[in-house]
């Protein structure tokens, strides 16, 4: 019986190898494409960061409510409109504790500044007692008279008045946060759109930023609290400004707990010196970091985002650098909000799997 023969017979090797070009080239051409459009928006991003970095940080916040609300109208039967109105009211009034708290604890931090100022000059004169028996052989000796004058020189109120102005500027951001958040979730339809269905990609959204916002922001504010009491029951000063500062930088993934624990430090050792305060306020805040962003919140969080642990410190390195401290906080949920989009389309999808580190 005769072979039968195909209906579409092969290509010649010269046209296979034209088609192959042709390929590559129009990748090619995708890849520059999408290089040229994130680089416009990355500088657009930049530029208007004033006015984008609360819009965006409404909007997840507009997405962090969402399962409270879901769960309030499931378990208690309560109208979507008012368990909206519930959440919204208790979002801004613990945003508007947050910067009353900010505010009384910086006011307190520069009614102190004079005390750590002594506290700093006498550290360094006693330092420069103890090097000078040390250098009593070689015959060199350190003035502590000259040493002190130098360092009444430096401008720690002008260094403490710009860092207190940043942290000051960052919270008065709060309010255009607000304002946008309240028109966001009045806008917000009260019936879920049909569109709001698996496989879709608000439904993704919805699922895995929605949760993750929620369980991060529950975990941050316990962990603040935490360190708040143990550096209070400690008597370390300003307790209430590193318990808010524990709260916030905990969402910056690893390099956030890690700050948090270090910054009461300098406090504690010139309240308390090297003694036992200081030891137990080193141990205790960063034991707590670790038992609830390692144990803890791993298993209340489930299923992750899916992004390596590399693309998630080179994210917060570029959105760090775009946007300064509030794009770290907001870099884990924009990177997997961009990887949760790239899996919806072929061309992007590769994108998609190098965020998750799988090069192929």
């Amino acid at each position: 019986m005769p072979a039968r023969r195909s209906a579409h017979p092969p290509l010649a090797p010269a046209a296979h190898s034209a088609q192959t070009q042709i390929e590559r080239w129009q990748r090619l051409k995708v890849a520059s494409l999408l290089f040229i459009a994130a680089s416009i928006f990355l500088a657009i991003a930049h530029a208007t960061r004033e006015i984008i970095v609360p819009f965006v940080i409404a909007v997840f916040l507009n997405y962090a409510i969402s399962p409270v609300v879901k769960k309030l109208q499931s378990s208690l039967k309560i109208p979507r409109l008012v368990s909206t109105g519930l959440t919204v009211a208790s979002a801004l009034l613990v945003a508007g504790l947050i910067v009353f708290l900010a505010v009384v604890s910086l006011s307190g931090a520069f009614r102190s500044l004079e005390q750590y100022h002594h506290r700093i000059l006498d550290l360094f004169h006693e330092s420069a007692l103890l090097l000078n028996r040390w250098l009593l052989p070689v015959q060199v000796t350190i003035d502590p008279a000259t040493l002190a004058a130098s360092l009444k020189k430096l401008p720690f109120l002008a260094w403490a008045r710009s860092v207190s102005s940043g942290v000051l500027e960052f919270f008065g951001q709060t309010i255009l946060v607000a304002l946008f958040f309240v028109f966001l979730v009045a806008g917000t339809r009260l019936k879920r759109p049909a569109a709001d269905r698996p496989g879709s990609i608000s439904f993704a959204v919805n699922d895995k930023i929605a949760r993750y916002l929620a369980v991060k922001f529950l975990t941050s504010f316990i962990t603040g609290v935490l360190v708040g009491i143990v550096l209070a029951i400690l008597q370390i000063d300003l307790a209430v400004l590193f318990g808010l500062l524990a709260f916030l930088l905990n969402f910056i993934p690893s390099i956030g707990s890690i700050v948090a624990t270090l910054l009461p430090l300098p406090v504690a050792f010139l309240q308390c010196g090297t003694g036992w305060q200081f030891a137990l306020a080193l141990a205790i805040p960063g034991l707590i970091q670790f038992i609830i962003g390692n144990l803890i919140e791993p298993r209340i969080m489930g299923e992750s985002l899916g992004l390596h642990p590399v693309v998630v410190l080179l994210s917060l390195l570029l959105w760090g650098f775009l946007w300064g401290v509030p794009g770290m906080l907001l870099a884990v949920p924009i990177t997997a909000v961009l990887k949760i989009a790239f899996e919806r389309h072929d061309i992007t999808q590769p994108l998609a799997r190098l965020l998750e580190g799988r090069a192929q």
